[in-house]
């Protein structure tokens, strides 16, 4: 049921987003919104470990994303990881409150 939610949110999150590329100085270097739509297509394909180390990368850009913490909070979850999946969605709730304060449009 969890990877079934995760395909639906994750098809709907490439539908809104559509990654780019950043350019940065001599070569290229995958956005954040690319390195989390990847992450999720590798969540939903059940390669957690890959998934987790994207979703890591992305909080090293952008540590309030919400959806990457939510995702790596379902990984967990799915172990049996229960003390780290807390931590995760409280941060993931505590993100999501605050991008949804600076734009309105989220709560739609």
């Amino acid at each position: 049921m969890a990877a079934i939610l995760v395909a639906i949110v994750a098809g709907a999150y490439w539908l809104k987003v559509r990654p780019t590329f950043a350019l940065s100085g001599g070569g290229s270097q995958e956005s954040t919104d690319a390195l989390l739509a990847r992450g999720v297509s590798l969540h939903a394909a059940e390669q957690y470990d890959a998934a987790l180390e994207l979703y890591h990368k992305v909080l090293q850009r952008d540590p309030a994303n919400a959806s990457a913490q939510y995702n790596i909070a379902q990984i967990y979850n799915g172990r049996g990881q229960f003390a780290q999946t807390q931590g995760e969605r409280r941060h993931a709730l505590e993100a999501l409150a605050k991008a949804t304060e600076l734009n309105p449009r989220l709560k739609q």
